[in-house]
Order: structure tokens, then sequence, then C-alpha cells
């Protein structure tokens, strides 16, 4: 018997069909998580497997298993890249001081999660504050804090930023040889910039603050979950800078509302999870 999350491929690509495999091996039965959305392979396999007297089950742990290839799913059928917004806040909701000070608002566990999180993903994305302010490499590490061998690609988003500036702020143009700048400052900007992302083979992206990278991405209705990573801290000021800028709703129904929430414990840090509805 075998187990798999989803259907399993019948065309050639980066690797041979993995039904010829399975043919050849003579498995009796496999059992699959759910079918395979490219309309490529989408239950090609279970004709396939008839012809070769090759029993299976569909379904199993469905829901779960739509969650793991949640991003290959997107990418498949949408043509844009899975948007994940991560956040690090006070209870108060608060990212930084008046003055940019953000470093650090949560802890060791949740910094952990950053780097899982960042393993995950192709590319990665923040705004220009959060660049002229921390100058972050962006680049994922493994638990032990060497880098991850599967480099993202690390994108600014601006209007006005150059590389020049980049170079000036580092020090090194060795270090921004390979960011890119992007100004995603409207919807139609934002389509554009994830189109092109996806012609690229780009399948997810990590949004990594600040709060006008955040807000900008929510208004254009692009961000398909957010993961806030909050603090039992709580910095108050009214000039301290909000977890997500923009101008402010009129009433609660423009609120941005949450599905399938999870939450987890991260140390002393709580990260609250969700899918936005669009």
């Amino acid at each position: 018997t075998l187990y798999v999350t989803l259907e399993p491929c019948c065309t050639y690509g980066k690797t041979p069909p993995c039904t010829e495999l399975i043919c050849s091996r003579k498995f009796k039965f496999v059992s699959i998580g759910t079918l395979d959305p490219n309309p490529a392979h989408a239950g090609k396999a279970l004709k396939i497997f008839d012809e070769h007297g090759i029993k299976y089950e569909v379904g199993v742990l469905e829901k779960e298993c739509i969650e793991l290839n949640r991003i290959f799913f997107k990418y498949i059928t949408q043509k844009r890249p899975y948007v994940l917004l991560k956040m690090g806040v006070t209870l108060d909701g608060k990212i930084a001081c008046s003055n940019g000070c953000s470093k650090f608002i949560t802890g060791a566990k949740a910094r952990e999660r950053v780097q899982y999180l960042r393993r995950g993903f192709d590319a990665i994305m923040v705004g220009a504050g959060t660049i002229r302010k921390d100058l972050p490499t962006l680049f994922a590490r493994n638990d032990d804090g060497t880098l991850f061998e599967r480099r993202m690609k690390r994108f600014i988003a601006s209007k006005t930023l150059t590389i020049n500036e980049l170079e000036c702020l580092y020090g090194d143009a060795d270090a921004v040889g390979d960011f890119e700048i992007a100004d995603v400052s409207t919807a139609e900007k934002w389509d554009d910039f994830l189109k092109n992302l996806a012609e690229r083979k780009i399948t997810s992206l990590f949004l990594e603050g600040g709060s006008a990278l955040a807000s900008s991405a929510l208004a254009a209705k692009v961000v398909d979950r957010i993961e806030f990573h909050i603090a039992p801290k709580i910095m108050g000021g009214q000039d301290s800078i909000s977890a997500v800028g923009g101008s402010s709703p009129a009433d609660l129904l423009n609120l941005y509302c949450l599905d399938n929430v999870e939450v987890m414990q991260l140390g002393d840090d709580i990260a609250v999870a969700g899918d936005v509805k669009k």
C-alpha cells in the first residue's frame, strides 16, 4: 500500500511520472489524500491505476492534505503565488517605536518560527522603511544558524528606493546584488508584480513588514494568510508604529477577517494565524 497526500502525477517534467514508477513496482493499493487540480493530471492517475489493476481510495484526510498543498494549489489554479503576511507585534498592536526601533519585540522561539516559515517560501519581501532601519539580509537560516541551502528571492517594496541607495546603506555592492525593488503601491501594481512572479515559477511570497507594506497588501486583497507573533508586552504611545498602516476604517463593517484560525505558543509569545477572507 502506498499513501500519498496528492494524486500521483502522470506526465514527464523535471522527473518521470510517479504513476509509471507505481505501476512498475506493482503496488496493490494507493491511498490518495486529494486529487491534483492541475488539468494535466486531474483524475488521470485513477484511470492508469484502473488499467493496471491497482486499487485506490481518494479523499483520505482530504482537508489536511489540501492544507499541506495550499501553496501548490494556489499557484496551479490561479497562476499566482501564495502570499503569507507575518508581523511581530506587542499586545497593543505595535511593531516599532516612533524612531523605528523594533529589535526585538518577540523572543527566540518566535524568531525560530520565522526561519522555519522562510525556508518554505520561494521569495521574501519587506518595505523600504524596514530596509533603511534594520538592514536585514532576508536570508533563511537553519536551526543551527547556518544559511539555508536554497536562497530566497529578495524583494523590497518601494516607489523611490534605488540600488545605489541600497549599496550606500549596506556599504557593499555584493550584499545587495540580487535585491529587486518593486512598486506595489496599488492593487493593479500588486497584480502585475504577482503575475510576473508566477511567470518566473515563484510559487510563494513571504511578506515580513513593515506597516505600509502590510496595509498595501491587505488593501489589494493579495494576502492569503496572516501569522502575527504577539509578545506579552505593551508599548503604548500615539506615535508608535502600528502593525498595519493606511487609512482608518469608518466603521467595523470593513475589517479584515480570518477563517481557519490557529493559535500557537512560541515561548512567551503567542502566534495567531488564519486565512484572510476575501
